[in-house]
């Protein structure tokens, strides 16, 4: 599987892709732009020239944005048990349990076409479907993937990138938005406080349970650029810290850290360091 990836260093969005496909040793072909300049052909393929955008297969079939994304990845690797379960865990496995009540009751006989429709149909009706806790614990897996993807990114790491880094770099003559920063940092607490309340079993060393899924790349995503521009107090986040502690090791988040960022930025010391910070 051939893939161009058209990526921004500091989007949490594109860095949740790039984590994603080092996770699963998916080869790619980087076209990384910081999302202020323009990129023609990006904007050829994607008039919004928005990313993360994938360019995927000999079709070149064209996916935008984090879901669509994860969604080809998902349903090209279904059968493939290793990566499903670096997506997903144990629960990769999981498959819906159809208990057919009464089955006996109504047995369709295929060569009776007159009344086959309506035996079907009360058939149906009296299919029982039942989801297992596998099911539910890989639903759990993806809600917690959404609410970083979407609502910890528009609540607070999108208006803090625009007002910390891009009104600076575009040399705007609009200052950042001290009441925007403000209200973003409540929000981005907030957020942190649950990560920290997650994170409270002892037995868990991850967001959804004993194993790294698509719940941690897309934390870590977040996380890492509210690092990069030192808006975390890891003094008050202790669980939180050792968490990211884990996530920063890993060979996939150190090589997402090493790729280049603004030189106006100012990042932390311990940025890139999983043991000190």
């Amino acid at each position: 599987m051939t893939i161009q990836l058209y990526h921004c260093n500091i989007c949490p969005l594109s860095r949740f892709i790039v984590l994603l496909f080092k996770e699963l040793k998916i080869e790619f072909t980087s076209h990384s732009q910081f999302f202020w300049r323009a990129d023609i052909s990006l904007i050829k393929i994607n008039a919004l020239g928005t990313r993360p955008t994938a360019v995927i297969g000999k079709d070149n079939d064209i996916f935008i944005g984090v879901a669509s994304i994860l969604s080809c990845i998902e349903d090209n690797f279904t059968s493939d048990e290793d990566v499903m379960v670096r997506l997903f865990g144990k629960y990769c496995d999981g498959k819906k349990n159809i208990d057919r009540h009464n089955s006996n009751k109504h047995h369709i006989d295929q060569n009776q076409d007159h009344n086959s429709k309506n035996i079907i149909k009360n058939n149906i009706k009296d299919l029982k479907i039942t989801i297992n806790s596998k099911i539910k614990q890989k639903s759990q897996i993806k809600q917690f993937f959404e609410w970083f993807c979407y609502r910890l990114y528009q609540d607070g790491v999108r208006p803090l990138i625009h007002e910390k880094i891009t009104k600076v770099i575009e040399n705007s003559k609009e200052q950042p938005n001290s009441s925007t920063i403000r209200q973003a940092r409540k929000k981005i607490k907030r957020h942190l406080i649950y990560i920290e309340y997650l994170l409270t079993n002892k037995d868990q060393l991850y967001i959804s349970g004993d194993e790294v899924t698509i719940a941690d790349y897309a934390a870590t995503a977040q996380i890492s650029v509210l690092d990069m521009i030192n808006e975390i107090d890891w003094s008050e986040y202790r669980n939180l810290r050792n968490w990211y502690a884990l996530m920063k090791s890993r060979p996939s988040t150190q090589w997402m850290l090493s790729c280049p960022v603004p030189t106006i930025l100012r990042c932390p010391n311990w940025y890139t360091d999983p043991d000190n910070f």
